[in-house]
């Protein structure tokens, strides 16, 4: 046995467009909080950015003075 849900056509339109709004907020909301990665910066390159040597940073890595990603140190 089936059942049937009889719904007037205005009510209908109404359901239809409103779950529309929400799809397209929903794509909205995924494509704002969509960020793009960071710049993957070597050794060399981040120990110049924040003015550091490149033995340097290697060496404040390793005592966990300066968090974030570890990359391959062998450069």
């Amino acid at each position: 046995m089936q059942h049937v849900v009889i719904i007037p056509e205005p009510e209908w339109r109404q359901l239809t467009a409103r779950l529309d709004r929400l799809e397209q907020a929903e794509a909205a909301r995924l494509l704002a909080t969509t960020t793009p990665p960071d710049e993957v910066l070597n050794v060399q390159q981040a120990a110049a950015y924040i003015g550091l040597s490149a033995e340097a940073l290697r060496r404040a890595r390793r005592k966990n003075r300066i968090k974030g990603v570890r990359l391959n140190e062998k450069e």
